[in-house]
């Protein structure tokens, strides 16, 4: 079956890796921009989530047997994230030494090492306690302690697999004239043994068997082109060898050798990944199953075509498309199509909501915000199996039967984030990041990692007596003034860095057709609204009035914007906001719901409810307004739905709970909410999204 048709904007894939379960395959791009992707082996031709940083060149390495992952990287090279960040987007990336990280699935740092290593990095150990490099000969590096093996004084080296129990390596040698040498030897550099020689040929190792008798390779006519210099070759086959009895046998489908590179088995063998050659000399990657080491034969769920005839052996073929899913029931992601309703995510009285589905279920997840035409949203998380403490940007389809259900990860997996949201054309998205101020080196950081400390958390507020008290008295928010909005693609890639003025910079929206993004910005001394034109690339203030202006969404007919916004009128409250302020921080406790027009007229207070009222949100009939407020209640911290007209009139509460509800928004189509909930929580800090049908 034929996972990915290559559609990206690099030029092909290598150094392709299987998932320890064989549900993901990772691959990295060639070109002007090398990155790490993870693809489904689940789900045809789902859109591949990335898993580096985005930033400088990053190379995949291998999953370690608890399934996270290990790659190389010279982002962290660079002065700093900003440089590495202008170095990006300019296309001039330098070339650097590589460092290891360790992440999880979804590329969320779980371990940085301090070795740095050349840049041809040819193989890792499956522990990844190893790696085979080229620096001055061939060598072994231990990556904990960074002690160097010299295997060979000599270059030349092209291609690399350890062993299962990572004691011997089998790499492959070019040799004087053209051709290739297959040798082994232990880790410790003894043992060196050549294989076999052979004239005219060109081989690659890719892969090793969990006996450690046969390794699968590459085969490939010299004078053809070479995949050792990242070109994919039609007229390559793929092949094991037997170092034990010293015999090379091809792979079969259906009678007829395979083409490919690139192959890789899953933990158990029973599956095999290659990429092969489309006719647009573009790199697909297929998956089949892997019949039995003895025969070497596949069997394939894509009409592949056959290519040079082989000894006959007979294989099955099932139809394009025949994998079976599992039940979307067994994942986490999975809630909005599950049977099952859990009785504390329903309450009383909420009329307006029915068939509610819980989307999340680990961590705090919040913003959800829909996509314009597809079934996904954007949102931002922590926590939990994110296995990060900083908030970061993610996208999540729905619909189980047909697509990928493991959240994409479109930030950096460095600093904080926060508001996201998606383009009319589904694939570019914005949101606020914090990352080019980060430290990577605070990546193995237990308690915060590279995320942005709160201020009331800080030292800073245990020494300074003004700041003290303002904390001790007041729930505050962080305007963090790193933040800043980024453009990225449907990969999360990045394509424009929209603000870079100096202060907080966030609470991004666009507009029904894309042309606008209306935000919340402190660039002239207060935060007020602000609106930023994509064709113009020009900036313009629409509030002025003194106070915290935020959460701003266009209206459906992207004529009006609904915000939040607090009004210190007396002397006192005055006093509190600009000395919050002058630490970068709000006290949200007293906000109002406004509607304003677009080019800034017209701002009006729809209506005086009292506490804390926000995220508000137009739905479908471009009239009313859902919101999240805790009017009349004496604890902050409850909070629900509501809805009212822009005129202040038909207020109707939604949500009936005794926790937080907040973050709704309608479905374009008007026939869903989303929002941020914490019912049925089973922790305190615990915060999900949910989704529901709108009745009227």
């Amino acid at each position: 079956m034929k996972l990915l048709k290559n559609k990206m904007q690099y030029s092909c894939f290598a150094k392709k890796k299987r998932a320890p379960d064989g549900k993901r395959v990772a691959f990295g791009t060639l070109g002007n921009l090398k990155q790490v992707y993870t693809v489904s082996t689940e789900i045809p031709f789902s859109r591949p989530h990335r898993i580096s940083t985005g930033l400088g060149n990053a190379m995949p390495l291998d999953y370690r047997p608890d399934g996270d992952f290990v790659y190389a990287t010279d982002a962290f090279q660079y002065k700093n994230l900003t440089e590495a960040f202008n170095a990006t987007m300019e296309g001039k990336l330098l070339s650097k030494n590589y460092e290891i990280v360790v992440t999880n699935f979804l590329g969320n740092f779980k371990h940085r090492y301090s070795t740095l290593l050349p840049t041809v990095i040819i193989a890792v150990s499956k522990n990844a306690k190893y790696l085979a490099v080229m620096d001055n000969g061939f060598q072994v590096v231990d990556i904990l302690s960074g002690t160097r093996t010299t295997i060979l004084t000599t270059q030349g080296v092209t291609s690399a697999v350890f062993s299962p129990n990572h004691d011997r390596l089998f790499f492959i040698q070019t040799i004087p004239g053209g051709g290739s040498e297959l040798i082994t030897a232990f880790t410790n550099g003894t043992g060196i043994r050549s294989l076999f020689k052979a004239s005219n040929e060109f081989y690659a190792l890719s892969d090793v068997t969990k006996d450690g008798g046969n390794i699968l390779l590459t085969h490939c006519k010299v004078g053809m082109n070479k995949i050792n210099n990242d070109d994919e070759s039609d007229s390559c086959f793929l092949a094991t060898y037997n170092y034990l009895t010293e015999k090379m046998q091809w792979i079969f489908l259906s009678g007829n050798r395979v083409q490919g590179t690139h192959a890789s088995f899953n933990n158990d063998e029973s599956k095999i990944t290659f990429v092969r050659l489309d006719e647009d000399d573009k790199n697909d990657v297929f998956i089949s199953d892997w019949m039995g080491n003895s025969a070497n034969i596949i069997n394939n769920n894509n009409n592949l075509k056959p290519q040079r005839k082989g000894k006959k052996i007979i294989s099955k073929n099932i139809i394009e498309g025949g994998l079976k899913k599992k039940a979307a029931k067994s994942s986490r992601y999975a809630g909005f199509i599950s049977s099952n309703q859990s009785s504390t995510i329903v309450f009383e009285g909420e009329k307006h909501l029915q068939n509610i589905r819980q989307l999340t279920f680990t961590g705090q997840n919040a913003e959800g915000y829909f996509a314009f035409q597809s079934n996904s949203i954007v949102y931002q998380a922590a926590g939990g199996d994110y296995g990060s403490q900083c908030d970061g940007i993610y996208r999540l389809n729905y619909n189980p039967d047909s697509e990928d259900i493991t959240p994409q990860r479109l930030s950096t997996g460095l600093g904080s984030c926060t508001c996201s949201y998606l383009m009319p054309d589904d694939k570019r998205a914005i949101f606020a990041s914090t990352f080019l101020e980060a430290n990577p080196a605070k990546i193995s950081d237990p308690k915060l990692g590279t995320c942005n400390e709160k201020k009331c958390q800080s030292q800073q507020a245990q020494t300074d007596p003004i700041l003290k008290q303002l904390c001790n008295t007041s729930y505050t928010w962080d305007l963090h003034p790193s933040y800043d909005i980024f453009l990225v693609d449907e990969y999360g890639n990045f394509l424009e860095r929209i603000t870079d003025s100096p202060g907080y910079d966030a609470e991004g929206a666009i507009s029904p057709d894309g042309k606008l993004m209306v935000f919340t910005s402190i660039r002239s001394g207060d935060p007020e609204i602000w609106i930023y034109n994509f064709e113009t690339k020009k900036f313009k203030q629409i509030t002025h009035d003194l106070g915290y202006d935020g959460g701003p969404f266009f209206s459906p007919d992207g004529k009006k914007i609904g915000f939040r916004a607090s009004r210190p009128q007396t002397p006192a409250e005055i006093s509190k906001y600009k000395q919050l302020l002058s630490y970068n921080l709000v006290e949200p406790n007293l906000m109002e719901l406004y509607t304003i027009n677009v080019d800034g007229s017209g701002i009006r207070r729809i209506n005086k409810l009292g506490n804390s009222n926000w995220s508000p949100f137009y739905l479908n009939d471009n009239r009313r307004i859902v919101f999240s407020s805790n009017m009349g209640q004496q604890t902050f911290g409850i909070f629900n739905l509501y809805v009212i007209n822009d005129d202040g009139t038909g207020l109707e509460q939604v949500t009936n709970s005794n926790g937080f509800e907040a973050f709704p928004m309608m479905s374009r189509d008007g026939r869903f909410l989303i929002w941020g909930s914490s019912r049925g929580a089973k922790a305190s800090t615990d915060l999900n999204l949910f989704i529901a049908q709108w009745i009227d």
